[in-house]
């Protein structure tokens, strides 16, 4: 038996069967199992409702309660999907499965209905009770009968436990490294009505499956038909990893729409690129799949994680690689080959040579990337890699040159990539000296923004800069000016959410004071905008061992 209630309403089916045993004057035990349907997804016809496969959903909260609405048992569901309670007989009893994990009292993550006010989805099941014990079974269906036949929206009640039982599967992988984990609560919204358009997200209008770091939220698509991502376990553990990210770890990127060979932000590629293999980690499957159309029946993504999925030879037209720290299918590749073959991992079936698994990823994830002075990205993460796990260097170098990375023998741990190649197109941070007003980039030129690669997130929209290391402890301000006449752009530090960004314009420069520096530390910003601005940075020391330092002259 089984209903839904909280985003949708329910069908009822009863798949169970009732055991008689034990005495009928005595309390009944009442037991059973919780399960939902879950088609898989084939690498090219989309979901496969005809081969559906029965899985428990697995220590979710569930209750029970008497007609008048009652709380008579709570708890959480076993690992297979079972319950079992001690009750009055000869009731009606009702068994209502919450979308939910964690504490009953207070549940760490929530599957809601963003189009209804964010209830809760649950699955109820209304169950008689005699005077003997009684086993029962609640299926949680798909809403589709068959390859194409769907019910109705309000039919899709495993819909809520298929995104739940990914995130378990994440949760129990961060789990295996990290035993005493904390996990900080979630909501995460799905709706039959969640659709690929962007406007309010009341109504269904989310644009994509995304997680978004303002609101702390998962919001995942819906629409049949169209594009519904619950039974997607590749997108769902992706936009998990973001969560995760933002918050054991930390992210620096800016978010925004990419795609194979698109050239983005370093924080961006990374962000992405690691969200991708650790999709793969947690369906323990070296592959990326997403579905969509006419009954899900179209594999719009099948994205191996152990290939070579952008020959080294493809260029765009400035003859800029595919391949490189600004690629999340390199990123994808690079980390995915650090894990396979190791503790807990699937098998290395390219044999590059690095075995980690996952305990050494997440250890650098949620310890030195946390921290780190630069902003995000696949060299800060290489960076503490290397240092964890100093046996893999020769392995983890001959990665990276097979993604483009490596440019150089002596830098390639760089955390800051500043490769020591003369006249290097791929340096990422422009030194400034402090005292000085710097007015070029790397190569000379004047120093602005850039939109080759196209906007908001691609590489060099943003330039990142940072002071030298400073001569003395002290107190340090750093002054943006915009040189183009109506320009405006904004800034941003390491750690800074996309909302934080402070703008500037030629009318109104940028003042940041009270920067507080030990002797030898450097300050690290970013200067971004959506088009094409020149401008210019200072960085001067204002106070030091109690006086003021006179300003130096400009460059």
């Amino acid at each position: 038996c089984g209903s839904s209630s909280g985003g949708s309403p329910a069908n009822k089916d009863t798949d169970g069967d009732t055991t008689a045993t034990g005495n009928p004057d005595a309390p009944v035990v009442l037991s059973g199992t919780v399960t939902y349907e879950r088609p898989p997804l084939t690498a090219e016809d989309g979901l496969d409702y005809v081969n559906v496969a029965s899985k428990p959903v697995r220590e979710a909260i569930y209750e029970i309660r008497n007609a008048g609405g009652s709380l008579l048992d709570s708890g959480n569901l076993g690992q297979d999907g079972s319950f079992s309670a001690e009750l009055n007989g000869e009731q009606t009893v009702t068994l209502v499965v919450k979308a939910a994990l964690g504490d009953p009292a207070a549940p760490d993550w929530r599957v809601v209905d963003n189009t209804n006010a964010k209830a809760l989805y649950t699955m109820q099941a209304p169950i008689e009770l005699g005077t003997s014990d009684r086993s029962v079974t609640v299926r949680a269906r798909t809403g589709w009968n068959g390859l194409s036949a769907y019910s109705s929206d309000s039919a899709r009640v495993a819909a809520p436990f298929a995104i739940l039982d990914t995130f378990y599967d994440a949760r129990q992988l961060i789990l295996s490294a990290a035993p005493q984990t904390v996990f900080a609560p979630l909501l995460v919204n799905w709706s039959p009505a969640n659709e690929p358009t962007w406007g309010n997200k009341s109504t269904g209008e989310i644009g994509t499956s995304h997680y978004a770091p303002g609101e702390k939220q998962i919001y995942i698509l819906g629409q049949a038909d169209v594009d519904t991502d619950e039974f997607d376990a590749s997108v769902i553990a992706h936009e998990w990893m973001h969560y995760y990210e933002a918050g054991a770890s930390r992210s620096d990127s800016i978010g925004g729409n990419h795609a194979a060979g698109s050239i983005l932000d370093p924080t961006v590629a990374f962000g992405e690129g690691l969200a991708n293999a650790f999709s793969g980690m947690v369906i323990g499957a070296p592959h990326y799949r997403d579905s969509l159309d006419a009954a899900q029946a179209t594999t719009y993504l099948d994205i191996d994680l152990e290939a070579d999925t952008i020959d080294d030879s493809w260029t765009n037209d400035d003859g800029w690689t595919y391949d490189g720290f600004w690629s999340e299918w390199s990123i994808l590749e690079l980390i995915w080959d650090l894990y396979d073959g190791g503790p807990g991992a699937g098998p290395d079936s390219d044999g590059d040579g690095v075995a980690l698994g996952f305990a050494p990823l997440h250890a650098v994830l949620t310890g030195s990337q946390k921290t780190t002075a630069p902003f995000t990205s696949i060299y800060t993460f290489l960076h503490g890699l290397r240092g964890s796990e100093p046996g893999s260097a020769s392995g983890i170098r001959a990665l990276m040159a097979g993604e483009n990375m490596l440019v150089s023998a002596a830098a390639d741990f760089d955390q800051w990539h500043q490769l020591d190649v003369s006249g290097s197109p791929y340096q990422l941070y422009i030194d400034v000296e402090t005292g000085v007003t710097r007015s070029t980039d790397m190569d000379g030129d004047g120093l602005r923004t850039h939109t080759a690669f196209g906007t908001p997130n691609k590489l060099y929209n943003r330039m990142f800069m940072r002071s030298q290391p400073v001569a003395e402890a002290g107190t340090y301000r750093l002054t943006l000016t915009a040189a183009d006449s109506g320009s405006a752009l904004y800034f941003m530090r390491p750690g800074d959410a996309y909302s934080e960004q402070q703008l500037f314009t030629d009318a109104a420069p940028l003042v940041v004071n009270d920067i507080g520096l030990a002797a030898g530390e450097r300050y690290a910003w970013a200067v971004g905008a959506n088009a094409e601005h020149a401008f210019t940075a200072r960085f001067e020391l204002v106070q030091s061992n109690g006086k003021p330092e006179a300003p130096a002259a400009n460059q």
